[in-house]
């Protein structure tokens, strides 16, 4: 290992133009404020030389710095590494395997790849992983929209839910996903939420998406007022048909109103519509024997 030199440096020759590879997490960081502010800088930076003679690029430790620069502190404690920007993130990175999430591997991945100019094998082998893993790394970067990511790096969205779920839905629909990202910024969702939003995202029609990404508080009101009155003592399946049926009835009535309005035209036009309900006619009576042999109850003429 290359020596390494322990000094104060000011703060106020520092430089962190590293700094967006981690993401942001404010009760970490509130946290480390409270211990610094009774104990002082336990762990020094790990720094390198910067862009100047006497002034240092942060490898590691950006969170220490802000609380540092929240403390009104002019000096840090640091390690100085005699190594290249390439050579020290990659040497950090293997001092702390296991605490970079995925989005920050895969930041740092483009971090070498595209500045430092290493191969996909090379960042494999200096990161003690495999090219593939690179690669997929690197395909998270570009498979998200910058704004997805920049809320991420600044802790307004969980990693874990732009991973498992934003992800997918980035790569099936990219502008409802950025959209949907964006909703997320503004208020409180759980890791659950999340998930319902996507799957009915993913799965939804073009106008129940739309409804979704307008506004994703009020649907999931929606969705949790209509799951409310599920009958506990039936099956899902059963429940599912119950709300068919309801949906059903919605529709009948929809129809109702909008049919004189949209066919006020002449009868010959309007005779089309004669030619589409009598299959709907034979379905509504199916449907009605097979609830009537079910129930026993008869139907009213």
């Amino acid at each position: 290992m290359d020596a390494m030199e322990t000094r104060m440096v000011n703060i106020a020759d520092l430089e962190q133009p590293y700094a967006d590879l981690k993401t942001r997490q404010a009760r970490i960081e509130g946290r480390l404020l409270v211990s610094m502010q009774a104990s002082g800088q336990k762990t020094p930076l790990f720094v390198i030389a910067g862009s100047a003679p006497g002034r240092y690029a942060v490898v590691d430790g950006h969170k220490r710095v802000r609380a540092l620069k929240a403390l009104k502190a002019d000096v840090a404690q640091a390690h100085v590494w005699p190594l290249c920007a390439g050579e020290a993130l990659a040497r950090a990175y293997r001092m702390q395997q296991g605490s970079w999430n995925a989005l920050e591997e895969a930041a740092l991945v483009e971090e070498l790849h595209r500045d430092a100019k290493w191969s996909l094998r090379k960042i494999g082998e200096e990161l003690e992983r495999t090219e593939g893993w690179a690669s997929r790394r690197l395909g998270l970067r570009k498979d998200l929209p910058p704004s997805v990511l920049e809320a991420v790096g600044q802790g307004k969205i969980g990693v874990y839910c732009a991973v498992k779920y934003l992800l997918p839905l980035a790569r099936a629909k990219g502008p409802v996903a950025e959209r949907l990202a964006m909703k997320l910024c503004e208020g409180q969702f759980s890791t659950r939420q999340v998930r319902l939003l996507y799957e009915h995202c993913l799965k939804g029609s073009k106008d129940a998406t739309e409804r979704i990404v307008n506004n994703p508080a009020t649907f999931l009101k929606a969705l949790e007022a209509s799951q409310a009155i599920m009958d506990l003592a039936l099956s899902s399946a059963q429940n599912k048909h119950l709300e068919r049926l309801r949906v059903m009835g919605n529709v009948c009535l929809g129809l109702v109103r909008d049919l004189p309005e949209h066919w006020s035209g002449s009868v010959a036009e309007n005779a089309k519509l004669a030619v589409v309900w009598p299959r709907c006619r034979e379905c509504f009576g199916l449907l009605e024997k097979t609830i009537t042999d079910l129930t026993g109850v008869p139907s009213h003429d």
